[in-house]
């Protein structure tokens, strides 16, 4: 019976995961724009030009259309690409693009039909990775992947919603309070329930992206203007130093909210179960936690910082910019997200611990008698 059991959990993740992919495969006909599919690619080394450090390629593609009324029909294309691949691409057989017809020549049209890439179908991509997201969920976490599906689904209909109002530039500072609010309130209650676990790790979460974002403040205050115009994505119309803020605030969420439910788990666990229950065994614990979190939450701060820069960085640096002037110049603002991250990490752990103890002080000093 344990193993039908096994065996039938496994097939349905199998078959969350298999069915999604081959519909959005094929699901062409679903789609205005004309799709159509790469049957066949030859690929043709061209002769390295004096100086040239990209070595060229073209590519003479068969592509089959597969919705339309021209469904079925054949046709031949060129396309050329570089080995770094920057503002190129490089197809390969059985990839599904997004193409346009009747395109002159000059703006990129090839052959009788004026055929032009426009893009790659990408949807099946994501429905296989969400798929495999929901399986793993499943598989590892059981019933309780229903309570994180929700919480992110809730967090990406409130992040939606608020970048509709976000482009309208209106009360951007309320906005922003509002939406960090949900999250950190509708995230710990759909995960946690109605708890003191979920209660302290609000008001900790609350209380730390407070102080973090005050302190920014003061030394902003107290340092001079900001150069926000150097952030890569600046724009001299937009209110750039209030959206560079709302960023900085957002990128705390995450991790700030992680090592505020950890503490008050870890108290409320010590409190519960535990056999003595005194205020300095607490505070051991507490440390003793911290320490085993915070080093690697900082770290995964800096590798989502470096991720997130190391392409923008490597194309400068091949333009002729140096290390220093990166880091002089935009790269300032990303080292500013990456040191508020691991202040506001640092900051959660005596934060959450002083609201868990103070939540819970009643049955600290009845166990402690």
């Amino acid at each position: 019976m344990f193993i039908s059991k096994r065996f039938l959990k496994y097939l349905i993740i199998l078959v969350i995961l298999i069915i999604p992919t081959v519909v959005t495969f094929n699901d062409c006909k679903l789609y205005k724009e004309p799709i159509g599919s790469i049957t066949t690619v030859h690929t043709e080394k061209m002769p390295l030009k004096h100086g040239a450090s990209d070595q060229t390629y073209k590519q003479t593609l068969t592509i089959k259309l597969m919705n339309t009324s021209d469904v079925g029909n054949s046709y031949k294309y060129k396309n050329s690409y570089t080995t770094s691949q920057f503002a190129t691409t490089q197809y390969r057989k059985g990839q599904c693009v997004f193409l346009k017809t009747n395109v002159a020549a000059k703006n990129g049209g090839y052959g009788e039909n004026g055929l032009k890439i426009i893009g790659q179908k990408y949807d099946y991509i994501w429905a296989f990775m969400i798929s495999l997201l929901v399986c793993l969920l499943f598989a590892i976490a059981g019933r309780r992947a229903v309570l994180i599906i929700a919480s992110l689904s809730m967090n990406l209909i409130v992040f939606a919603l608020g970048m509709q109002k976000i482009i309208r530039f209106k009360d951007l500072e309320m906005l922003t309070l509002c939406m960090t609010s949900i999250f950190i309130v509708a995230s710990l209650i759909i995960l946690y329930g109605f708890s003191k676990k979920s209660f302290g790790a609000i008001l900790s979460s609350s209380t730390t992206v407070l102080m973090v974002f005050g302190l920014y403040m003061l030394i902003v205050h107290f340092s001079g203007r900001i150069e926000y115009e150097y952030i890569d994505y600046a724009n001299i119309s937009e209110p750039i130093e209030q959206l560079y803020i709302s960023s900085l605030i957002f990128s705390l969420l995450g991790a700030v909210m992680d090592v505020s439910i950890t503490i008050n788990s870890t108290v409320n666990e010590i409190v519960m179960k535990a056999g003595q229950s005194t205020l300095s065994n607490i505070v051991k614990s507490i440390k003793g936690v911290s320490n085993d979190i915070m080093g690697t939450m900082i770290n995964v701060m800096f590798f989502t910082f470096v991720g997130d820069e190391i392409p923008i960085y490597i194309l400068k640096m091949s333009n002729g910019y140096d290390i220093i002037t990166l880091f002089s110049n935009g790269a300032v603002f990303e080292i500013i997200r990456l040191l508020i991250g691991a202040i506001g990490i640092v900051l959660a752990v005596p934060v959450s611990g002083f609201f868990a103890v103070i939540l819970r002080h009643k049955m600290i000093v009845k166990k402690g008698a």
